[in-house]
């Protein structure tokens, strides 16, 4: 079945053991409860919201598959191997077993990991920003650091590291390396230290250093109202990634810049009244940083005094 064209195809329950599914495309397939044991689905296509909940996919090949958005609740994916080119961005892995797995490099941008079972598993270098990683099961895992419900410290290694404070008032620093720092809930310290890090204060009022290095700040609608020291302008500073905002009212407060929630109306009587997202340190942000330290994904409208 290498190359099949499996595109909307309902084959619930479907017995595939074993099968080679290497370039194929299952774009919005529903393999729910499939048996893909031992599968080859390396450069496969499973996009477009493809099922597979509780589906058998153990110790298959997944290096360079794309599960982009799909639905792999309680899925089996244990031993699996996927790689760099790997894409789990936006995946639902809720309850899902990923067990001594090896997903080194792998994309898990945005994506839902609720109680699924992490022991063992090799994520080294992973991509993790955004990803959910309430009630977790990482005993052993590699490449993933995790606090717990209390205050936790962690630091991270001379390397990439991913760490996850959870619940609770947490102190994160992320040592040398392009480092992820994820505060969880709860009012958060979160330092990158040197290289290209991401910072993701989460729920309660946070407050982020990047360190050296480009940093990218993430903030998600609802996460309060965070803190920003030392975010550098200009063509090669650090920066702002939003999620679920439509607009932003930029408001000069001293030497610091409020970034408000707003309306994106220009000359409203409400500008600047709005909720305060984000306080920028000692920073001037003008209109001419929208271009160079804002991402151009889901880039909301800017209003400016």
């Amino acid at each position: 079945m290498n190359n099949a064209n499996l595109t909307q195809v309902n084959a619930e329950g479907i017995f595939l053991e074993g099968a080679d599914l290497s370039n194929a495309i299952v774009v919005g397939a529903d393999l729910s409860n499939a048996n893909l044991g031992g599968a080859i689905l390396v450069g496969a296509n499973l996009t477009g919201g493809a099922q597979l909940d509780n589906a058998f996919i153990e110790k298959s090949n997944l290096a360079g598959a794309n599960f982009t958005g799909a639905n792999l609740t309680n899925a089996n994916l244990k031993e699996g191997a996927g790689d760099n080119l790997t894409n789990f961005s936006n995946a639902n892995l809720t309850g899902a077993s990923l067990e001594v797995g090896s997903f080194i490099g792998t994309n898990f941008t945005n994506a839902n990991f609720t109680n699924a079972k992490l022991e063992k598993t090799n994520f080294t270098d992973a991509v993790m920003v955004g990803a959910n990683m309430t009630g977790v099961n990482t005993v052993d895992v590699v490449g993933l650091t995790m606090g717990s419900s209390g205050n936790d410290t962690l630091t991270g290694t001379s390397t990439k590291d991913n760490i996850f404070g959870l619940d609770g008032n947490d102190n994160l620093n992320g040592g040398d390396g392009a480092d992820y720092l994820d505060g969880g809930n709860g009012a958060d310290i979160l330092i990158g230290g040197p290289g290209q890090d991401a910072l993701f204060g989460a729920a309660g009022n946070d407050t982020l250093t990047g360190g050296g290095g480009r940093d990218t700040i993430h903030y998600r609608s609802g996460h309060g109202s965070d803190r920003v020291n030392g975010f550098t302008l200009g063509a090669t500073g650090d920066i702002l990634s939003f999620s679920g905002i439509a607009a932003i009212d930029v408001v000069q407060s001293g030497a610091n810049t409020q970034l408000r929630s707003g309306n994106g109306i220009a000359g409203d009587t409400g500008f600047g009244t709005g909720a305060v997202l984000m306080t920028l340190i000692n920073t001037s942000f003008t209109a001419t940083h929208v271009s160079t330290n804002v991402s151009s994904t889901n880039r909301p409208i800017f209003q400016f005094s």
